[in-house]
């Protein structure tokens, strides 16, 4: 079964350009999102399943040991929902998860929500974009092709391309797409060409720092090009909950009669402070959304946290550990800007890669004038973290909305499960596993490092084998 990277771009939660494949245009970040379209092509049930089986060309409901389709339905369905929480599938085959992306690539369904697998332990996690999950991804991109358009050298023979949500090229990690993946290609005189990955970027909002640190993991494991990696974490304050039943906020929230279009939820927004740029984002009197802050128990809060790991090029593996300044750095976007040791590996990292592509041309054995006027060419990595900052105020805002639009269509139109309930996926076979969303503790805050689901009480012990070490936060050394 053939793999297309193409249409897992195609998701609807923002505007187009957040998801292009095509990296010779730089997406202007100051774009107006879009809303999902609830209209769209949907199947569910008995439906999806037909269309999964005649699309792969299945005669029955278990083509292949290792492939049951029910498995595959249920992704299926979960990848076509707006997900507000990260909900985590276990006892997923490699071959139903590839059935899964081959399914998405070829059929005309839209798909709402991202996926990441990872095949040691079986699990499939499902999590959907949001303005504040892409609008850094959008502007880091715009950088990074900024820069590299800025070393001078002849794009038929030599080029380096950012890609957005694309596959990672090897046939062992067609299941890992990083959020920005960064590729030098090289054409030689005689045609014979070579692609290195070099950058990889993920963002995590509703998806937890374990399982970026996982995610990366496994996909240096089978790239040894890959030179650096950008690790984004956005946390949230507690975890959201939509408004209760008959509550005056539910009451006042539907009076209208209508669904609020996004101009006019805004307005309803009270004017921001420097205490509220990024939340509580109030509307109706319901908090939609409120980025980590400080308070009595967290002396220097993190809302959003930017790490950077370089390889450590003598051993030729990711080490992972943050008392190595050499190779980690790790700084705060907000509240307040604190990036002077992410310039500095950003920076360094940026004039390797120039010498990258002045060792590839010398190695392809091009003109000896091209090389030089590459290694004369005095390329800048410009980072305003400032203005990011910003535009994150912004698009706390947008993702408040999209919780609204998707809790008034669950509660109003019943178009889309989402913000109100708790829902339970069982993955069938003898050990299914039930998964429900993580709910808050009795302090109103949640568990550290617990943005993924948990399984239900009763299958708990069934998962034992599967408890997986936190990672990511400091005294904890990684080795890939």
């Amino acid at each position: 079964m053939a793999i297309s990277a193409s249409r897992y771009g195609s998701l609807p939660l923002s505007s187009p350009s957040l998801y292009s494949t095509n990296v010779t245009q730089s997406a202007d970040i100051l774009k107006p999102v879009e809303l999902p379209d609830l209209d769209q092509l949907t199947l569910l049930g008995d439906h999806l399943k037909a269309a999964f089986k005649k699309t792969l060309a299945f005669d029955c409901d278990q083509p292949d040991e290792g492939l049951n389709i029910d498995h595959c339905i249920t992704i299926l369905e979960e990848l076509q929902r707006f997900q507000l929480h990260t909900i985590t599938m276990w006892h997923i085959t490699p071959a139903e998860y590839v059935a899964v992306l081959s399914f998405t690539s070829e059929s005309p369904i839209e798909i709402k929500a991202k996926s990441d697998y990872f095949p040691d332990t079986q699990e499939v996690e499902i999590m959907s974009p949001s303005p504040v999950h892409e609008i850094i991804i959008t502007w880091l991109h715009k950088c990074f092709i900024t820069y590299s358009s800025q070393i001078s050298h002849n794009d038929q023979y030599i080029d380096t391309q950012f890609f957005m949500n694309n596959w990672l090229p090897d046939e062992e990690s067609l299941h890992q797409v990083p959020d920005i993946m960064g590729v030098v290609h090289c054409v030689d005189q005689l045609g014979n060409d070579k692609s290195f990955v070099q950058w990889l970027v993920e963002v995590g909002f509703s998806q937890s720092d374990g399982s970026i640190m996982r995610k990366f993991v496994n996909m240096v494991k089978n790239n040894s090009d890959i030179k650096k990696l950008i690790k984004i974490s956005i946390d949230e304050d507690g975890t959201f909950q939509g408004p209760k039943e008959h509550t005056e906020v539910t009451k006042l929230l539907h009076k209208s009669g209508s669904l609020m279009n996004c101009e006019k939820f805004k307005s309803l927004v009270p004017p921001k402070t420097s205490d509220t740029m990024y939340g509580p984002v109030v509307v109706g009197g319901h908090n939609w959304l409120k980025l980590k802050a400080s308070s009595l128990l967290v002396v220097f809060p993190t809302a959003v946290r930017i790490t950077v790991y370089l390889k450590d090029e003598a051993s030729g593996k990711f080490r992972f550990d943050w008392r190595d300044p050499e190779h980690y750095a790790e700084g705060t976007l907000i509240p307040g800007v604190n990036m002077v040791n992410v310039d500095r590996l950003l920076n360094m990292s940026a004039v390797n890669l120039k010498a990258e592509i002045i060792s590839i041309m010398e190695e392809f054995r091009l003109e000896k004038s091209m090389i030089d006027k590459a290694r004369d060419s005095k390329p800048k990595l410009l980072l305003n973290w400032s203005a990011t900052a910003m535009q994150m105020s912004s698009a706390i805002c947008d993702t408040a909305f999209f919780r609204y639009v998707d809790w008034y269509n669950y509660k109003y139109n019943n178009k889309c499960k989402g913000a109100t309930t708790t829902h339970t996926t069982e993955v069938s076979g003898k050990s299914s596993q039930a998964i429900t969303p993580v709910t808050l503790l009795a302090s109103g805050s949640t568990e550290h490092n617990s943005k993924k689901p948990k399984v239900s009480q009763e299958k708990e012990t069934k998962k034992t084998s599967l408890k997986k070490k936190k990672a990511g936060s400091k005294g904890k050394s990684w080795t890939a």
